[in-house]
């Protein structure tokens, strides 16, 4: 392996987060106001869930980097993959 090939990886992680996250996390303030009226909820919880979502990935981060320095990372993204298939076919099934 090359010295360059770890930054490679580096960098690549990098740019990959921060695409994620801008389009993930500062989507919902675009967002926010459509779904107000899609919703009829108010900003007040709108913006209560989405901090309760952060909340709960954040304390679940800890276990999970502990069960991907134990067992990889394929394994635990292949259950989550596999636990998300649900809650998601369920949500698609009950739009209009």
């Amino acid at each position: 392996m090359t010295k360059e090939r770890p930054w490679r990886l580096v960098w690549t992680l990098a740019v990959t987060e921060i695409v994620s996250w801008g389009s993930l996390y500062y989507a919902f303030s675009v967002l926010l106001v459509p779904m107000e009226h899609e919703l009829g909820w108010d900003r007040n919880t709108l913006v209560g869930a989405f901090s309760l979502g952060m909340l709960c990935a954040g304390i679940g981060s800890w276990p999970a980097g502990a069960l991907i320095d134990r067992y990889g990372g394929r394994a635990l993204m292949t259950l989550e993959s596999v636990l998300a298939d649900g809650p998601l076919r369920a949500a698609e099934r009950s739009a209009p």
